[in-house]
């Protein structure tokens, strides 16, 4: 994970490029070139208020960009919410299962919070599989704007 660099915004675009990538993420469109700019500003907003955001992933072996993940905070519900999207190349080689389970334990060891939720709209099986892989408890389902979705937790151990 890295802080995100000049052209990683076409990357972003590039992630979000096509109706499957693009479904359960934001508008549920394909991003442009200036969402992906606005999202990246936000993200180096968030860093700073927060301390925590959403950052740029790469594979160890060629430094290839595969996807983004971190935390935002959850005004609304009081939390910070795990947030992962992986390129459509890469989808079902782990990334996503080792990027949240590495983040779950980086989120214990270094924040005071005792927990963190993530949700998926209740059809995406693949990201509630990820979910429920690493630990993370089914609190809820909930009506989002685009549709249901089922929102866990992870609580830190004792």
């Amino acid at each position: 994970m890295s802080e995100w660099e000049p052209g990683d915004a076409e990357n972003l675009v590039a992630l979000h490029a096509t109706p499957d990538s693009a479904l359960y993420v934001s508008t549920g469109e394909p991003w442009t070139l200036d969402y992906a700019e606005g999202r990246i500003t936000g993200w180096r907003e968030e860093l700073a208020k927060n301390g925590l955001s959403k950052f740029r992933l790469s594979a160890r072996d060629d430094g290839r960009f595969i996807g983004r993940a971190g935390f935002s905070y959850m005004e609304e519900r009081d939390v910070f919410e795990l947030g992962y999207s992986i390129m459509p190349a890469e989808w079902g080689k782990g990334y996503a299962t080792e990027i949240a389970r590495g983040l779950a334990d980086w989120f214990f060891a270094s924040r005071s919070e005792p927990r963190f939720v993530a949700f998926a709209y209740a059809e995406n099986e693949a990201s509630i599989h990820v979910m429920q892989k690493i630990g993370m408890t089914e609190i809820e389902p909930k009506e989002i704007p685009r549709g249901w979705a089922r929102f866990f937790e992870l609580r830190r151990k004792d």
